[in-house]
């Protein structure tokens, strides 16, 4: 340096010489100490001390002592602000700037460094002046705390660059803004300095060029812009051909798979992702194995199973080779989903077991709670309580970090409850899950929720509340390309349009159910979907179709080698056969599937047959054979709770069978029983139904007590009246118009015999505008329960999932010939409601039966 007036005589000093020497030879701790003597020895010209100190600055910082080198740089900038700023200054300024990098300090750097390019504008030094611009910028970066000060300084880098004609490095002051806007993001910001940049690189500039089309790629991503980000991620990997950069490529086609993917252009997304395989090497291992498995997840989808399993595997032995441990546990937990939605629950159950083992190593509570929820998702239908344990012991863990996780938990409860036929906590918790999920918007989980209060509602044969939530659930399975819970949703629709009388709703719902199920399910529930089928052939009268529906699925299961599900078949073919009366070959068929499932020990399979069978008998008149039937069934269902449904059927059918044999105190008690298992099941309507069935014996045995017959029977009429569509099956309401003639025909009776002409008058007319008449002449109302005609109904194999098959017997307490539509409110001309005591009576012994209108009577 030396260039300023003033240096004392006989300048160098001989220690600047030697320091000089030394630092020459990388001595630069020696070299230090020389130039720090000399600054000591000239103390009295300043000039040559500034030189020393910038020398000693210099020389500690090669030693990588740091610290020193910043307290004598800052000593001679002290000096400096005497004198004007030319290169010396200029040169101090950027050393002491780096000096501060080096310790850290990266604000104080940027201030100096731009301080420096100041002094360089004042002396139209341009190119050195960006250059130290550029310098503060990437200092201001790493800080990670000053944007806008980085943006100016990159802006005034810009500047001076354009002036030097430095266009290229203008172009990298214009991506580094890029990247700042993007962070924050200030997405059409970075968009807009993207732009500039690829309008100031050099066309022969290819990794830049590419780097910012890349980017571009990903901001319009961002913005929802496509169309733009496919021809942007195409502009950026054609740079990337052109350089043989193998590496850029296969991002880009990550990117562009991607891409494909959002659009639902599935085989241009296998193909990039399968590119993306091919170009990833090993140091990328990590970005190998995530396409790897997402491109197993698209061959799945398209029903490659065992491609998309060989992907998996691939990918975990990438993962564990990037020493992503998480990710091998992220895909443990995938794969033992696909395996529990297959209905491998064993397999779900071994690899959710891995992940969690995994997780544990990791030390992440939180996703080893996961696991342990998943595991009880997979247990539930099996062991559910050991289910329940784990997922109170998990969402203790999960309630407060992960509401997501958690309410996945209380979804999988919900099921537990479900399974357990505990119906009303299991709809109470589905609901209030739902609903935290809508708000949280998970609406996956929230679908989940729906399908399964669907099916509850299903099975209190609240149709129209079942498809709401159905319907609601739909969307979301097909936006989600959610094959199995689509095909689901799909079959219990079909099953409420079957059970509603839309025989060519349910066939088409039921339709789509099955292409799905053969798709991507297992050979089980694709048998019990055409049973399904065949049972809406049966309803609809089409025998043969059903006919042909069954052989077809007796032919799937003994090629599948499923023979212990062929007596699950036997059973619905029974019912078909007992639906065209033909008890004898219906029979037969119930009593063939009862001895192939005793040959494997399913006690609670055969009790379900042996229920079946006396419904048959007392259909045949044969009401002892029967009654030992409905006994070994009920002592059966009686030893596990998820049969509950079915040990209150059997009691109403005793109940019925030993009416039939004229032992009608011995029937009450078991339809009693029957009552108080219905209202604990929250089966209002079967609980109507028993109470008629009382009132009706009330007055064949009792013509004293006639007002205790209306008082019981009429409200239970109102009630079943108003409720007339929630059966199981449609073709069962029209299988028990006798009965609801006789039953309403009793009533009219007793109210004639009672000479009550007020009470006849509003019973007439309520009769009259709902579109039903009383029956001539009253028959047996047990003769007309043992002999109704009875439709097919359930699935052996499967706890009751639909409500008891026969209950009673004939009837199946499953339908009625009800009213055309529910009775409005009567104004009668006195200014009163007609039968209102009665109406109030059935809410407050069954819950709301209000049609919401009044019209008067005349």
């Amino acid at each position: 340096m030396g260039d300023f007036d003033g240096y004392p005589p006989n300048w160098p000093h001989p220690r600047y010489t030697d320091g000089m020497v030394l630092f020459e030879n990388s001595e630069h701790g020696a070299a230090a100490r020389c130039f720090t003597d000399t600054a000591g020895a000239v103390a009295e010209y300043p000039e040559a001390v500034i030189d020393c100190l910038y020398f000693a600055g210099l020389a500690h910082a090669n030693a990588e002592e740091f610290s020193l080198a910043a307290s004598v740089l800052v000593d001679g900038l002290d000096m400096l602000r005497d004198y004007e700023p030319d290169e010396h200054s200029i040169t101090f300024l950027g050393l002491t700037g780096q000096v501060f990098i080096d310790l850290g300090r990266l604000v104080e750097a940027a201030e100096y460094l731009r301080f420096a390019a100041e002094q360089c504008m004042l002396l139209s030094e341009f190119e050195e002046g960006a250059e130290l611009e550029f310098r503060a910028g990437r200092a201001l970066v790493e800080a990670g705390t000053e944007a806008a000060a980085a943006v100016a300084a990159f802006a005034a880098a810009e500047d001076g660059y354009l002036v030097a004609g430095r266009r290229n490095d203008a172009a990298e002051t214009r991506f580094e803004r890029a990247e700042l806007a993007f962070d924050a993001d200030e997405l059409e910001t970075a968009r807009g300095h993207l732009r500039r940049a690829l309008q100031l690189f050099d066309v022969d500039r290819l990794l830049d060029r590419g780097t910012c089309w890349f980017l571009l790629g990903t901001i319009s991503v961002g913005l929802d812009d496509n169309e733009a980000a496919e021809q942007q991620f195409g502009a950026a990997r054609s740079c990337a051909v052109a350089m043989d950069d193998v590496g850029t490529i296969a991002d880009c086609d990550d990117m562009l798979a991607e891409l494909y993917s959002d659009g639902g252009r599935m085989a241009e997304a296998a193909a990039a992702l399968a590119a993306a395989v091919a170009g990833y090497d090993d140091e990328h291992a990590g970005r190998r194995a995530d396409c790897r498995l997402r491109l197993g997840a698209i061959l799945f989808d398209q029903g490659d199973t065992d491609e998309g399993m060989a992907l998996f595997h691939a990918a975990e032995a990438d993962f564990r080779a990037a020493g992503m441990l998480d990710r091998v546990a992220a895909l443990y937990v995938l794969r033992g989903r696909i395996a529990n939605n297959g209905n491998r629950r064993a397999e779900a159950f071994e690899l959710y077991g891995s992940a969690r083992g995994l997780y544990e190593q990791l030390g992440d509570e939180v996703e080893k709670a996961w696991c342990e929820t998943l595991t009880a998702g997979a247990l539930m239908m099996d062991r559910p309580e050991e289910a329940e344990l784990l997922l109170d012991r998990s969402g203790v863990v999960l309630a407060p970090v992960n509401r997501e996780y958690y309410l996945t938990g209380r979804m999988y409860l919900g099921g537990v409850y479900f399974k357990r036929q505990d119906l009303t906590r299991a709809t109470d918790l589905l609901t209030t899950t739902r609903v935290e999920a809508l708000v949280l918007d998970l609406t996956t989980l929230a679908a989940g929720c729906a399908l399964q209060l669907g099916g509850l509602a299903l099975l209190r044969a609240e149709y129209t509340e079942a498809l709401e939530l159905l319907d609601a659930a739909h969307p979301t399975f097909v936006a989600e390309n959610a094959a199995q819970q689509l095909a689901l949703c799909r079959q219990f629709q079909g099953l409420c349009r079957n059970a509603l009388g839309d025989h060519s709703a349910a066939e088409h719902a039921l339709s789509e159910a099955r292409r799905g199920l053969y798709r991507h399910s297992t050979p089980e529930m694709i048998a019990m979907g055409d049973i399904h089928l065949g049972l809406v052939y049966l309803e609809s009268g089409r025998f043969d179709e059903s006919a042909a529906a069954f052989a077809h699925v007796r032919d799937l299961l003994l090629g599948a080698k499923l023979d212990d599900l062929v007596p699950a078949l036997e059973v619905n073919r029974g019912l078909a056969l007992l639906r065209q009366r033909r008890y004898p070959e219906a029979a037969q068929a119930i009593e063939q599937a009862e001895r192939d499932l005793a040959a494997g020990g399913q006690a609670l399979d055969i009790a379900q047959c042996r229920h079946n069978l006396g419904a048959v008998r007392l259909l045949q008149g044969d009401a002892v054979a029967a009654i030992a039937a409905f006994e070994s069934a009920a002592a059966h269902f009686a030893t596990d709770p998820g049969y509950r449904r079915n040990a209150i059927g059997c009691e109403l059918n005793l109940g019925l069978a030993h009416a039939v044999e004229g032992r009608n105190g011995v029937g009450l008690e078991y339809i009693g029983r029957a009552r108080e298992g219905f209202v604990e099941q929250g089966m209002m309507v079967e609980v109507a139904k028993c109470d008629l069935l009382v009132a009706a014996d009330l007055f064949d045995r009792y013509p004293d007590r006639l007002r205790d017959v209306i008082a019981l029977g009429l409200p239970a009429m109102l009630y079943i009246g108003h409720r007339r569509l929630q059966f199981p099956q449609a073709s069962a309401r029209v299988a028990w118009a006798r009965l609801y003639a006789d039953l309403q025909a009793m009533i009219f009776s007793a109210v004639a015999e009672c000479g009550d002409s007020e009470l006849m008058a509003e019973l007439v007319e309520v009769t009259l505008n709902s579109g039903v008449h009383a029956a001539e002449a009253r028959a047996s109302v047990e003769r007309a329960l043992a002999t109704a005609d009875t439709p097919a109904a359930g699935d052996i194999g499967t706890r009751s999932e639909t409500p008891p098959l026969f209950a009673p017997a004939g009837a199946l307490i499953a339908g009625v010939d009800l009213p055309m539509r529910p009775a409005p409110r009567l104004r009668m001309p006195s200014g009163s409601t007609a039968l209102a005591a009665y109406i109030d009576s059935a809410v407050q012994r069954y819950g709301g039966i209000d049609p919401g209108f009044e019209i008067a009577a005349w």
